[in-house]
């Protein structure tokens, strides 16, 4: 398979062998990567990839599933899926846990879809989960005008309408 490699500050296509995923993995051919700030500082050598995971750039990719290890369900060959990784995203091919990928939303076309697990994902995580947000309660959302601000935003348009921003700079 071909991927994006990163030496002394480069980016370049280099080539090797696709290995096949893990009991609990499923492949994805990539259609499409997102870019985000963690991807440019690994370019830059400053955000090595966690251990064990690859060390192709790229965090967030969409496309349509290609294998699936033996205990992946629910996933078919085929599905179109976005997922979150721990590298390997700039690749045409990338294995994944399926914990990890996600459904394409029918009203997102594949290709934008690589840019909705970072944000969407922190976002849940955070207003949901640890903060334990509950319906129809208030909500100040600092950095509105930021990428995770205005997901912020979208989704919680859905639970209440008790929403407070802060956007700004120094001017």
């Amino acid at each position: 398979m071909k991927y994006v490699d990163n030496k002394n500050n480069q980016l370049f296509i280099n080539e090797k062998s696709i290995e096949s995923p893990k009991e609990n993995e499923l492949q994805i051919e990539t259609y499409a990567s997102g870019v985000n700030r963690a991807d440019l500082l690994q370019r830059k050598g400053h955000y090595p990839p966690p251990h064990g995971e690859s060390d192709i750039i790229g965090l967030e990719v969409s496309g349509k599933v290609s294998e699936i290890g033996s205990s992946v369900k629910k996933i078919n060959i085929g599905d179109s899926v976005c997922a979150i990784l721990g590298g390997g995203g700039y690749a045409e091919f990338v294995n994944v846990d399926f914990k990890q990928v996600m459904p394409i939303p029918k009203n997102i076309n594949i290709h934008d879809a690589a840019s909705l697990p970072e944000t969407i994902l922190t976002v849940y995580e955070n207003i949901f989960n640890i903060s334990e947000f509950k319906k129809n309660e208030s909500i100040l959302i600092h950095g509105g005008s930021s990428g995770i601000g205005t997901t912020a935003i979208s989704i919680l348009k859905n639970f209440t309408d008790k929403i407070y921003v802060t956007a700004g700079s120094k001017e």
